[in-house]
């Protein structure tokens, strides 16, 4: 899977990648697109991304090259990346699964490469995820066990 943006002026498509393997893509909040010269102006695009070796990761896109910034746990299901705003800018937050279950939110520090759990299950049954951060600053994403989901916040 690539990622392409939709031009609405003129009615396109616009390729950003070639064999990306992206899922779940998210914007920076300073992202910006310059129609006149068709590239990316600031900001960058992240995703979780299937890597060669069967396993997934977080990776960037600004619009020159991919870079890979966490590789996840032996098998893991990594997915929706979720770029940090204002005082939280340079952290991404997304759920990890290991194949033997029990999702969890971890945190990715931009710079450093430093990754932490947010939350951890407490068992294979439990998940964390959907993360999304709202104006704010708040960290909103849904937990449970059990089939039942509800809606939590960091703040």
């Amino acid at each position: 899977s690539d990622l392409y943006l939709y031009d609405r002026e003129r009615g396109r498509e616009i390729r950003l990648t070639s064999g990306a393997r992206a899922i779940d893509p998210a914007l920076s909040e300073d992202f910006a697109w310059d129609a006149r010269t068709g590239k990316i102006a600031s900001g960058s695009v992240y995703y979780a991304k299937n890597l060669e070796d069967a396993n997934m990761g977080i990776a960037k896109w600004d619009g020159v090259r991919e870079v890979v910034l966490y590789r996840g746990s032996r098998f893991s299901r990594v997915g929706a990346p979720t770029p940090g705003r204002g005082s939280c800018g340079g952290r991404i937050v997304f759920s990890e699964q290991p194949p033997n279950g029990g999702e969890r939110l971890r945190a990715l520090e931009i710079q450093s490469g430093v990754v932490f759990d947010l939350t951890v299950p407490a068992d294979p049954n439990e998940i964390a995820t959907t993360p999304y951060w709202d104006e704010e600053g708040n960290l909103l994403y849904v937990a449970g066990r059990g089939g039942v989901l509800n809606a939590y916040r960091i703040e």
